[in-house]
This record gives structure tokens, sequence and C-alpha cells, in this order.
């Protein structure tokens, strides 16, 4: 016939807490035991500094590598999935944070822009022999799109109202 290992309550289920499992041998105080069963820490302002990191690198590495934007995209998909499982399933609940780090986040990528287009300068200098019209035309356009990017990030974008 079938024997089976008797298992003791930690083994068949970990969240087991008090009269359900044998805590007489435990020399874990309440703190110490809630903090094994929280879960992992999720630190939302570091995963804003990750993707913010991710697009910097892929708009200055752009114009050098262009499939680095495709690896970069594919990055952040997963990295939102992976981060969507670890945030609903794995961690504990996160700080309350206000909106100021979303919207400031959100504002930094604004310098998307002028960091391509300061890549596109450095890079041209280093890769490309400006010596025909076109490129020299190329070296324009990254001017302007230097100068359109600053000013996109520097210039308000809310108009407020005075009553």
């Amino acid at each position: 016939f079938f024997f089976f290992k008797q298992k003791t309550a930690y083994e068949m289920l970990r969240s087991l807490v008090g009269s359900e499992m044998c805590i007489r041998d435990s020399y874990l105080t309440q703190l110490e035991a809630n903090e094994i069963y929280e879960g992992i820490h999720f630190d939302t302002a570091l995963k804003y500094s990750s993707i913010l990191r991710t697009m910097y690198s892929t708009a200055f590495y752009a114009p050098l590598i262009p499939i680095c934007v495709v690896f970069s995209v594919l990055s952040l998909i997963s990295s939102y999935w992976v981060d969507k499982y670890i945030l609903l399933r794995r961690a504990k609940c996160p700080n309350n944070l206000s909106a100021k780090l979303a919207t400031e986040a959100t504002e930094m990528i604004e310098l998307i822009i002028p960091i391509y287009a300061i890549g596109n300068i450095l890079f041209s200098f280093e890769v490309l022999d400006i010596s025909s019209k076109a490129e020299q035309n190329y070296e324009y356009y990254n001017y302007v799109l230097l100068f359109v990017g600053l000013a996109n990030a520097i210039l308000p974008m809310e108009l407020s109202l005075i009553h």
C-alpha cells in the first residue's frame, strides 16, 4: 500500500501561524515572524529611476546602435510585467507615495529629446565624415532638434489660470 511521509505544518503551508503550527521550539519574536511572511519590499522610486535610466541610455546610444531601441522596448515591457507580478503577488504593501514622484518622473521624460540630439551630434562627429551637403544638413537638423528639445524641457507646459 501507499506510505506517505508525515509532513509538518510548516512544510504543508508556510502561512500557518499560532495554534496551527508547533511554535514552542521557535525562538522568533512576533516582529521577526511578521517580517518573514510579509514579503519583499517594493521600492517604487528605484523602479522609476531604472525606467528613466533605460530610456536615457537608449536615447543616447540609438544613433550609434539602432537595434538598442527594440531591446529597450522589450526590456521595458518585460520589466512592467515582472514588476506587476511582484507588486501584486509577492511584495508587501508599498509605502504611500504622493503623486509628485510620478509627476517628476513624467516630466523627466521630456529630456529624452535633447539626450537623443546630443547623442546624434557626438556620434556624428566621431563616426560620420561630414563632407557632403546631405550630411551637413543632417548636422543642422540635429542642432535644431537639440534646441527644440531643450525648449520643450525648459519652458513650462501647463498654463496656470489666475482667477
